[in-house]
């Protein structure tokens, strides 16, 4: 049988864990960026540009996804998440995908194909 007193432990160990695990890619807004910064780019630039960033993305995003999911796993076994003693990816892929935005803006307002 487990002791009262660590039933009443648990619960605010779930919370804790749950309120520091690394936040899922999907969950992270983009940065804003300067509305100027490709404004001077032709639209061959801007797709170069554009294949760069989202590659960028595609690997912050794994990295941040793994890192999630170490968090989830640690939890599980009520150690702390790995993300607050290594860190995690949030600002990186909130950073690529502001890049991303961006990008896919200014070839919008050039009518890029």
């Amino acid at each position: 049988m487990i002791c009262p007193k660590v039933l009443k432990v648990i619960p605010m160990i779930v919370l804790m864990g749950l309120a520091s695990c690394a936040t899922r890619p999907d969950k992270i807004a983009a940065t804003t960026l300067p509305q100027d910064k490709y404004q001077s780019h032709e639209c061959s630039l801007l797709d170069s540009e554009l294949k760069k960033a989202q590659s960028e993305l595609a690997v912050a995003t794994e990295k941040q996804n793994s890192a999630a999911n170490t968090d989830a796993w640690l939890l599980i076994l009520s150690i702390v998440p790995l993300s607050k003693v290594t860190g995690d990816y949030e600002k990186e892929v909130a950073n690529w995908k502001g890049e991303v935005n961006a990008i896919e803006t200014e070839k919008q307002k050039k009518k890029c194909a």
